[in-house]
């Protein structure tokens, strides 16, 4: 399974770590951004246990990958699975007539090695071929670098198709997260992610500034994940708060879940931000340090918010006066909400039935 936010997607096929059944898991907070959005059958390039492959060298010593072999590796896979940019050098024109043939004992088609088709009845292997695609790069929980993240940046440029990108659980540096989001920002070819997992990294202000204009640009990210992560401010929580408070800002899962350093501040900013959002579903809180003051600030912005359906402030420094806030909401603005994570709070048993008779009153008011 991928790290990072708990998240993963179906298992392994014909190359490397592809899975091309078209039948992808949705992940473990039940919520798949890219699944449905392709019409090709797509699935994840898991590199985990693809680089695990390569552990030994020629004279058969311990020595895994280099940072630029493994880059190479899934340049190769992706130029050849989803036709990224320009076909560079006769060897990767070779491995696509390769894929070819693997279909030719049903097209029936003679195809050379220099690409050239007999007939028109080639286009039924390229069909076939464009049916074999890679939606999803999961590169959570390998180790990598800043080297790496660099590589796989300039890789994002010229990439088509993905639409998925998962680097949970390998502490990448600010720097390193931001030169990969920055190469997708890049990106000239129709690329658009709509799931970004960075959980278990140290993003900060650069990755969250350059997230918010991807957000802003390409108005395609569904998901996002900065989940447990210590170096993640309010400073770049208020950068995403300026993305979310567009209405047609189309993010719809957004997880912030054990950040330390978000405070009360970083909950004002995306109060302020919920009183115009219209597609944020589900805001995970859990671990954040808001208090009474930051609970104050979010609920009065979700007092105009009728679209949120999950908030998860487990761990967020809720007691009974936090609860009046939330139960103030629920009982007036909380239309859709199907979803409250109050665990791991000082809750009385006082503020409890207070909860408890606020969620009542919200369901007379429904039912008419």
């Amino acid at each position: 399974r991928g790290g990072g936010g708990g998240s993963g997607m179906g298992g392994v096929g014909g190359v490397g770590g592809v899975d091309g059944n078209g039948n992808s898991e949705r992940d473990g907070e039940g919520r798949g951004a890219a699944s449905g959005s392709n019409p090709r059958q797509s699935g994840r390039l898991w590199l985990k246990p693809l680089y695990a492959k390569y552990i030994t060298n020629a004279r058969g010593e311990p020595k895994p990958l280099a940072e630029g072999h493994r880059a190479y590796l899934l340049k190769k896979a992706l130029r050849t699975l989803n036709g990224a940019g320009d076909v560079a050098n006769k060897f990767e024109v070779w491995i696509q007539n390769v894929n070819r043939a693997i279909f030719q004992s049903d097209v029936h088609v003679a195809t050379d090695l220099k690409g050239r088709r007999a007939g028109g009845a080639g286009r039924g292997i390229d069909a076939r071929l464009g049916e074999r695609s890679v939606s999803i790069i999961d590169a959570s929980d390998i180790g990598v670098t800043i080297h790496f993240a660099s590589l796989l940046g300039e890789i994002l440029q010229e990439v088509t198709g993905i639409t998925d990108l998962r680097l949970g659980s390998n502490d990448l540096v600010d720097d390193a997260l931001a030169r990969v989001v920055d190469g997708a920002l890049a990106n000239q070819n129709g690329l658009r992610i709509q799931r970004f997992d960075f959980g278990s990294n140290l993003p900060g202000p650069r990755t969250a500034d350059l997230v918010t204009a991807y957000l802003v640009q390409r108005k395609c990210l569904r998901y996002l994940s900065l989940a447990a992560s210590n170096a993640l401010t309010n400073r770049s929580v208020k950068a995403i708060s300026t993305a979310l408070a567009d209405p047609a800002c189309p993010l719809e899962f957004l997880d912030l879940s054990n950040c330390a350093s978000v405070s009360a501040e970083g909950a004002a900013a995306l109060g302020a931000a919920m009183k115009s959002n219209r597609q944020l579903r589900e805001l995970r809180l859990r671990g954040c340090r808001l208090g009474t003051l930051g609970v104050d600030s979010l609920c009065r912005g979700l007092l105009k918010n009728s679209t949120l359906q999950v908030l998860d402030l487990g761990n967020a420094g809720v007691d009974d006066k936090g609860i009046g806030f939330i139960s103030q909401w629920i009982q007036t603005g909380s239309g859709g909400l199907k979803k409250l994570g109050l665990a791991d709070n000082r809750i009385s048993d006082v503020g409890a039935q207070n909860l408890a008779d606020a969620i009542q009153i919200q369901q007379r008011v429904l039912a008419g």
